[in-house]
């Protein structure tokens, strides 16, 4: 569901898993726009919040600070899962 709040544009996380009810949001740069739009949906959908896996790079140190201070309960780093799932992937980026 698109959250929309008022005088906030809409925000969706990237994927919605229905069977785990799993958010999960990809960040490749996360700037200022995605830190406002990601506390707002731990303040205004706390109960979809604590569902949420945030995908980041794990050089971005930046990135990590702000998903430990804002307390995202699952935080996977990209690097990761490209080098799990890169050989069984046909044309993941750097095959």
């Amino acid at each position: 569901f698109p959250v929309t709040i008022s005088g906030f544009k809409g925000y969706t996380p990237d994927f919605y898993f229905s069977n785990t009810e799993e958010w999960v949001e990809i960040k490749g740069y996360l700037d200022d726009k995605s830190k406002i739009k990601l506390k707002r949906f731990k303040r205004y959908y706390p109960a979809e919040f604590e569902k949420m896996t945030f995908v980041i790079s794990k050089y971005s140190t930046d990135a990590k600070k702000f998903a430990e201070e804002l307390g995202i309960p699952t935080v996977l780093f990209y690097e990761d899962i490209k080098n799990s799932f890169m050989n069984k992937i046909p044309y993941w980026e750097g095959n």
